[in-house]
């Protein structure tokens, strides 16, 4: 997966999505240090935007997610998917360590 910047139109990052399934969608938290993908298996992840490390990841539907929110405080995590189910998860990121 790349990150691109708007101005000028260039990739920014590569992520090793080497070990995560299919990408379906990705939202970014408040801060704009750490991005939430959502995933074909049912899978989410959140990543660090700089590191390009996954600080948490872990299983939220029977099937492919379609749509990612977060609140603007960062504290709530909402995913939907057709499995029905609209999951909200209250998030407690343990964010990589800053030198």
């Amino acid at each position: 997966m790349t990150l691109w910047g708007l101005e000028p139109m260039k990739p920014l990052k590569d992520y090793n999505t080497l070990k995560v399934s299919e990408i379906s969608v990705v939202s970014f938290m408040p801060n704009n240090d750490l991005m939430v993908t959502g995933h074909n298996d049912g899978s989410i992840n959140i990543w660090d935007i700089g590191t390009g490390d996954i600080l948490e990841q872990f299983d939220a539907h029977d099937g492919w997610i379609e749509t990612l929110a977060v609140s603007p405080n960062g504290r709530f995590l909402v995913s939907g998917s057709p499995d029905g189910k609209v999951i909200l998860t209250e998030l407690e990121i343990e964010e990589s360590t800053q030198e």
